[in-house]
């Protein structure tokens, strides 16, 4: 894994994990760079060779808990300059999809689109969002917000319109989460996160 890319990864699986014990949730470190510390440092060809099994190799960043134990949420975090559906088709992300039936990837976006055209818009909402993610059936599917559907084949014809906005709010998948984000929690979080990488990315 390139330098930045690292840099970006460990950073916003940070913040996700603060901003969810922040509110009360427990956040178990699954994936399998934190259990195996090792394959950190590998480059994927000498990684691949170690031939860890398939479980293993596709654990999700975290497992999130409630504070009494009760539900559990399967999360993967991850870092875009910009929103696009590839991540949506990642194949990476599919095989692991399939594996667990259910991931919901958290989404952090630096550089939103506008949301002029949304009704009871929070700003906020903009920088951190929900994919809610399913594997029924031998398909795949995405929790499409607002959508008469609601579940959608990740198809791409039947993805077309399926915009950054389509995603949920960090709030409406994690509910101990206040939408008014008090303090400006993750508004700041993001723009702190943002602001180092740009200046790691310059030359």
């Amino acid at each position: 894994m390139e330098f930045l890319d690292r840099i970006k990864k460990e950073m916003s699986e940070g913040i996700v994990k603060a901003i969810l014990e922040h509110h009360g949730y427990r956040v178990i470190d699954t994936g399998i760079e934190k259990v195996i510390r090792e394959v950190s440092c590998l480059p994927q060809d000498l990684y691949l060779t170690l031939g860890f099994p398939e479980a293993l190799r596709r654990l999700p960043d975290f497992v999130v808990m409630n504070v009494n134990q009760t539900q559990k949420i399967l999360v993967d975090v991850k870092y875009r300059s910009s929103w696009s559906n590839d991540l949506l088709f990642d194949e990476r992300t599919l095989a692991q999809l399939e594996y667990f039936k259910n991931i919901t990837l958290i989404v952090i976006n630096s550089i939103p689109p506008d949301p002029q055209k949304m009704k009871e818009h929070k700003p906020t909402g903009a920088y951190i969002r929900c994919v809610q993610l399913k594997h029924e059936l031998g398909k795949n599917f995405v929790n499409w917000r607002n959508n008469y559907n609601g579940w959608v084949e990740i198809d791409k014809n039947k993805l077309e319109k399926f915009q950054w906005f389509s995603t949920h709010y960090l709030w409406e998948v994690f509910k101990n989460i206040p939408n008014t984000d008090e303090g400006d929690i993750i508004k700041s979080s993001v723009m702190a996160l943002s602001g180092i990488i740009a200046g790691l990315s310059k030359p």
